[in-house]
């Protein structure tokens, strides 16, 4: 699977100009598209994160801890 977003089902942009939300809502969709499959979080193998600036990387390691259970490779 790739290019989750934080958009929402009628195609808008979920927490415009905030990192914050959009990050979390992307995670969600990512639950979300993984459901709808049979699968969970715990089956990804590999994450692949691009980021327009180092100011939120720390914020997204925060996130890849909540959101999955077994560590995976930066």
């Amino acid at each position: 699977m790739s290019g989750q977003a934080s958009i929402d089902s009628s195609g808008d942009t979920v927490g415009a100009g905030g990192f914050d939300a959009q990050a979390e809502y992307t995670f969600r969709n990512l639950e979300a598209v993984l459901d709808a499959a049979g699968a969970g979080m715990d089956r990804i193998v590999k994450v692949v994160i691009y980021l327009t600036g180092m100011s939120n990387f720390s914020k997204i390691l925060e996130l890849r801890e909540k959101w999955f259970t077994a560590p995976l490779s930066r």
